[in-house]
Formats: structure tokens, C-alpha cells, sequence
């Protein structure tokens, strides 16, 4: 579905996905597209931020709630940072600036709507690990009941069609991350290398010619410098964000323990300078994989440091091992959270205080609750405002298959 006030571009995409082989339906509004996704499904919503009856961003939010799993393609004539975050915290898998180059949205729908294909194939999975323990239940059970031979020779034929559909599907999905990767990089190197030509003329402006400059032209300078440091975390973070459940995906076993040794060698700089305390109790060795594992902890570990107005910082971590899942807390005696912002937060570039309070991006919590969904377990904050704060995060037990 596209849809777009603009009959031009309407046109235009519906001809563009057509030709690709796609089944196109067009509205130019809202009401025209609430009317018909309530009698059909869509697999994908290209939608406009600005229709003539209602934001694009509410049509979103309700696509999102009533079809979660629709890849949803924000388009915009008006880019703004605000309208690309509404965006994707309201559910959107892409967000794109108009003109739109062709190609690339074609890419972008492509790769999305492969991975809604490949989550379907997980439920072929799980179709295919049940035929295995019918034929291993009937084994099992052979001397009380024999299966007909018929019946035996179809289910072993379909789990055969399951096992090659899976195959075709897996090297589909290496080669469609292999492409998304490659896009990801080049669209980070292409933002990053104005970036680093920014920061660094002007930090040769402030080296070289400080004493040319005023103070006024040394703050603009500064400022410049700041600025584009802080839009190269910003593309670090969306790139991160966008790698969990791609890269680093070996499962493994980690002593979790070790694991926090590296991450408090990691932050140990910052540990020693705010004069902090950094309590671990002891923690299960685990099937996972560590390179998410890590950071998860350390963006917890180290929001609990730098959200902490206290003499004498102090973090612990904890992990409650339960029947099907580990539950790890990780808390501190920082400034707390208000109750009304304990959703908000894990939402992306969301920050509740100002880049001069607190430095970073807004970008650390959506990471988190990323791995921790990706892990297949939820992510949830409790807060007392100016006394601290606990983020608790279970993870069902994994075993080797």
C-alpha cells in the first residue's frame, strides 16, 4: 500500500513496485486508508508524513497496533529530527526523505520485507522440530503402536521440503545482511567523512589561529567541533542499532563474570574519576552471544555512573536464576527516574535532560531493549526520583541444540 497526497509520486511508486512484481494499492488519505486496511492485509505501508486529513505518523501508530508485522516506509518532504524519531518510536522501519531515490527505496523495501519473511520462517521451524518429535515419539513407542508406513514416508517427505525451504531461506538472509551490511557501511561513511573534515579544519582553526579569533569566534568554533562529534555518536549508535540480530551472532558460552571483569576494565576510567563503586555479585556461565551480552551491561552499568550526582557512585549488579530464565537487575543510587518517563525512556534519542547536563545521544536504552528482545526477553525499569534506579531484564535459558 502507498500513500500520498501527491498523485505524481503516487503514480510513480505504484509503477515503480508494479514493475517490480508487486501488488500495489494507492490512497491519497488517511480515511481512504483506514477504510481499507480493515478489510485487507498488507505485508508493506509506504506512507506519507503529511496527508490532507490526519499526520502520517497517526496513520503509523495505528497500522503499528493493528499490524505490527507490516514493514512500514515513512516518507517525508519535511525532514526534521523530531518526525524521524516519532517515526520509528511509533513503529516504522524505515524513514526516508523525498526526493526519494528509487533504487535505494527499493533496496530499503526489499530488505525489510525479507526479514518479515524470514520471522514467518521461524514458524516453519517450529512446524519442522514438531514432525521430528512425532517420528521420534512414534520410535519411542513402537512396541505399542506402529505407524502406517504411508503416513511415516509423507511426514518424512514434508520434513524434507521443510529442511530445503529452510536452507534456501538461510543463504537468502546471509546474503540479504551481507547486503544491508554493506549498505549500512556506506551510508556511515558517507555521513562520517564530512564529519571528520568538519572537526577536524576546525580544530586546526582553534590550534592555529585561536589568537586571530575573538572569543565569540572561538566559542562558534568550538561549538562546530562539538556539534560534529556528537552527530558521528549519533550515526555509531543507529549503526549499532541497527546490527543487533545481524553481526555478531555466534552463540556461545560466557562466563559472565569474566564478561563483567571487561566491561569494568572498560569503564575503569570513568570508574576512578567519579570515585565509584561497582558491586557484581556472582553470575551464571550462559549460552549467548557475547558481543550483545556486553553491551548490554555496559550501557547499564555505565548510564548508572553518569546519571549519578552522588559523592560516591555505586552500581550492582545481581542475577535472580529462575526455571526458564535468568533475571538480572542492574541498580544504582543516581537521580532517579520520574514514574511517567519509565516507558519513554527505552524509546529512541529520547532524553529527559539536556546534552549540557548530560552528554550522550538518548540512543543507549533503545540498544538495550533491542539486544534484550533480540535475546528474546523483556527489559523493564523501576525508579524512585532522586533515590535511584533498578533495570531488571530476563532472558530465557538457551540450551545447545
Amino acid at each position: 500500500m502507498i500513500v500520498d497526497d501527491d498523485r505524481l509520486i503516487l503514480r510513480s511508486l505504484k509503477q515503480m513496485l508494479e514493475f517490480e512484481g508487486y501488488e500495489v494499492c494507492a490512497t491519497e488519505t488517511g480515511q481512504q486508508t483506514l477504510e481499507r486496511i480493515k478489510d485487507q492485509a498488507f505485508d508493506l505501508a509506504v506512507l506519507d508524513i503529511k496527508l490532507p486529513d490526519m499526520e502520517g505518523t497517526r496513520l503509523l501508530e495505528i497500522i503499528n497496533e493493528t499490524s505490527p508485522e507490516t514493514v512500514k516506509v515513512m516518507l517525508t518532504g519535511y525532514a526534521t529530527l523530531e518526525n524521524a524519531v516519532d517515526s520509528l518510536n511509533l513503529g516504522a522501519d524505515a524513514y526516508l526523505m523525498k526526493p526519494v531515490d528509487p533504487q535505494q527505496l527499493l533496496q530499503v523495501i526489499k530488505g525489510k520485507l525479507k526479514e518479515q519473511e524470514d520471522s514467518y520462517d521461524l514458524g516453519l521451524e517450529k512446524v519442522r522440530r514438531w514432525i521430528e518429535s512425532q517420528i521420534k515419539d512414534r520410535k519411542e513407542s513402537a512396541k505399542d503402536y506402529q505407524m502406517p508406513e504411508e503416513k511415516a514416508e509423507d511426514l518424512l517427505e514434508i520434513l524434507d521440503s521443510y529442511n530445503q525451504m529452510l536452507q534456501e531461506k538461510n543463504r537468502m538472509l546471509e546474503h540479504s545482511n551481507a547486503d544491508l551490511e554493506n549498505y549500512s557501511y556506506v551510508v556511515s561513511h558517507d555521513l562520517k567523512a564530512p564529519l571528520r573534515s568538519i572537526r577536524s579544519f576546525g580544530t586546526i582553526l582553534l590550534e592555529d589561529y585561536s589568537e586571530k579569533l575573538d572569543e565569540t569566534g572561538r566559542d562558534y568554533l568550538r561549538r562546530i567541533v562539538k556539534a560534529s562529534e556528537h552527530m558521528n555518536e549519533l550515526i555509531e549508535d543507529l549503526l549499532t542499532l541497527s546490527r543487533v540480530g545481524r553481526k555478531f551472532t555466534m552463540v556461545e558460552r560466557v562466563d559472565l563474570n569474566n564478561l563483567l571483569d571487561e566491561v569494568m576494565s572498560d569503564l575503569r576510567p570513568t570508574i576512578e574519576r567519579r570515585n565509584a563503586e561497582v558491586v557484581v555479585s556472582k553470575l551464571p556461565t550462559i549460552l549467548t552471544q557475547k558481543t550483545w551480552i556486553k553491551q548490554l551491561f555496559m550501557n547499564l552499568i555505565d548510564n548508572g555512573l553518569k546519571f549519578n550526582k552522588s559523592d560516591r557512585p555505586r552500581v550492582a549488579v545481581q542475577c535472580d536464576l529462575r526455571a526458564k530464565e535468568y533475571l538480572f537487575s542492574v541498580s544504582d543510587n543516581g537521580i532517579g527516574i520520574e514514574k511517567q518517563h519509565l516507558e519513554r525512556i527505552f524509546s529512541l534519542f529520547v532524553r529527559l535532560h539536556t546534552k549540557e547536563e548530560y552528554e550522550g545521544t538518548g540512543a543507549g536504552l533503545a540498544i538495550c531493549k533491542r539486544i534484550v528482545e533480540h535475546f528474546g526477553g523483556k527489559i523493564w525499569a523501576e525508579s524512585t526520583f532522586g533515590k535511584g534506579s533498578t533495570f531488571y531484564f530476563a532472558i530465557p535459558k538457551k540450551e545447545r541444540s
